[in-house]
């Protein structure tokens, strides 16, 4: 197919899976940076370019939040690229890329800096990736140049959920799971209704690579089992509880099922499953690390997902029941209304890995990797929620937070934040002692 030549897919409707609907409606952005851009004209027709190849590069669908329906208009990309003044404050462009009209992809070039924000229906890290691919590269990444044969959206969960249910030990560990384990339920807080409305706001702080580095000899070091995502939550755990802020025992950890996958499989969609595990103040490494490879070798995260696009579809069959005026000044009524904790709040955490940026055969590099940094937010379903995403960029650890202000002070969140590599190492220290 030309690069330039229009999707034979192209003004369609496209019935996507119930997990996509699922996420429609939530925002997600990111700030990229120091990079050699292009220009916004050539970042836009690189864009319509990629989206043309099919409904399965994602971006050229347009989402719905209460169907599956959705349309595939690629050319509806023609006006998603913006442009602003350079700042030195990049974390400064995620208000100046929420301020501009409402689309399923929107983004902005400001200096060397990229701000891109996006419907998380569309998909999760690996879609976010793609789109920085494309917007970086001359030539469309081959990651997923046509259509894969035999592609539907539902594929890729069926063939993770027949590799998962077909196999005995794997639902025997995750029937007897589900029996046995202690769930340490969180205190849910009484809400009161707060006006004017209030949204999340983000904090971010970048761990130097030395700092970094030491982290992963003193891990190689005590811990060598023991992954560096496992080790910063604990960390994060840990950090928060020290500035004085309360953390629930159940910590939601997210893990991508693209793993269940054959090679030959692949998806641009949402592929990750948000899983809970207990991580107190008290909690070492080694058992979390555990906690995590007995979790994936049950194939416990496709089986999330089976249950979250089950429900998704009980809830879409309900929606439908009722008719469309009244569910639209539902909606309407609902975003006018925003609620904060009546007392004193525990913290919901989600801990989101960005994984390793630019990863391996990106076509890019960072103009100044000394000064790398992504930001990565994802706002928190709930007015307790803190999202934190940790990304390793050129060797640096960047930590962003997501959450309201007003629930939870922003310097204590941000201490946390920077205390994480004093905490990782103390952990590691009992780590020591807990194998000793």
């Amino acid at each position: 197919m030309s690069s330039s030549a229009t999707s034979p897919d192209a003004s369609r409707t496209f019935t996507g899976a119930a997990i996509d609907a699922h996420h429609s409606g939530h925002r997600s952005a990111v700030v990229v940076g120091p990079l050699d851009l292009p220009d916004a004209n050539c970042a836009s027709q690189r864009l319509i370019r990629f989206a043309k190849r099919g409904p399965h590069t994602r971006i050229g669908l347009v989402p719905s939040h209460d169907r599956r329906a959705w349309s595939y208009e690629p050319d509806r990309l023609a006006d998603a690229v913006h442009t602003a003044p350079p700042t030195d404050d990049p974390l400064a462009l995620l208000d100046v890329v929420a301020a501009l009209p409402p689309r399923h992809l929107r983004v902005v070039l400001s200096g060397r800096y990229l701000a891109i924000d996006y419907d998380h229906g569309l998909g999760d890290t690996t879609l976010l990736n793609t789109i920085v691919d494309v917007l970086l590269s001359e030539e469309i990444p081959e990651t997923i140049a046509t259509s894969p044969r035999g592609w539907t959206p539902t594929r890729a969960l069926a063939l993770a959920g027949a590799a998962v249910l077909s196999n005995p030990r794997r639902l025997i560990a995750l029937a007897r799971m589900h029996r046995s384990r202690d769930y340490l339920a969180s205190q849910p807080s009484a809400l009161v209704p707060v006006d004017p409305p209030r949204s999340a706001t983000s904090v971010f702080v970048r761990t130097p690579r030395d700092v970094v580095e030491s982290m992963r000899a003193a891990r190689t070091s005590r811990a060598p089992g023991v992954g560096m995502f496992t080790l910063h939550t604990v960390a994060l755990v840990r950090a928060l509880t020290a500035a004085g802020l309360r953390v629930n025992p159940m910590v939601t950890l997210p893990f991508d099922a693209r793993a269940y996958l054959p090679r030959s499989v692949g998806t641009m969609a949402n592929f990750a499953a948000g899983l809970d595990f207990a991580v107190l103040p008290d909690t070492v490494p080694v058992a979390l690390q555990a906690e995590l490879s007995t979790a994936s070798s049950m194939g416990r995260p496709v089986a999330n997902l089976l249950v979250t696009a089950a429900k998704s579809r009980v809830a879409e069959s309900r929606a439908a029941g009722r008719s469309r005026s009244t569910e639209r000044r539902s909606v309407e009524t609902t975003g006018q209304q925003s609620w904060a904790p009546a007392g004193e709040a525990a913290i919901d955490l989600l801990h989101s890995s960005g994984g390793v940026v630019p990863g391996r055969g990106r076509g890019w590099d960072f103009v100044d990797t000394d000064k790398a940094l992504v930001i990565g937010i994802a706002e928190p379903p709930s007015p307790t929620g803190i999202t934190v995403t940790s990304t390793s960029v050129a060797g640096s650890l960047c930590l962003t937070a997501t959450f309201r202000d007003d629930v939870f002070p922003a310097d204590a969140v941000t201490a946390a934040l920077a205390d994480l590599p004093t905490q990782a190492l103390a952990a590691l220290g009992e780590t020591i002692t807990a194998k000793g």
